[in-house]
């Protein structure tokens, strides 16, 4: 899922279902997150298309771009300057 959104998105092409996307999130642990560098301390992303929510804080979009921040590909603050 991650690798396949590394090559969609840069093309600017859909991404993966948001109930796919969803279940990859779901069952991103801590120590995954830590593996790729990933702090989201203070941070509430939810996934406003699939009702996914991790953390405490500020709340963030589309499930794609929440799989794009705990796997590293993008900074949180990049995806909150566009939301």
């Amino acid at each position: 899922m991650i690798h396949g959104l590394d090559i969609t998105e840069p093309l600017g092409l859909p991404g993966p279902p948001a109930a796919r996307a969803a279940l990859v999130l779901r069952n991103a642990t801590p120590r995954a997150m830590r593996y790729f560098r990933v702090d989201l301390d203070g941070m509430r992303l939810v996934a406003t298309d699939a009702g996914v929510t991790i953390g405490d804080g500020a709340e963030v979009r589309p499930v794609a771009d929440l799989l794009l921040v705990v796997s590293g590909r993008r900074a949180l603050a990049e995806i909150t300057r566009e939301a």
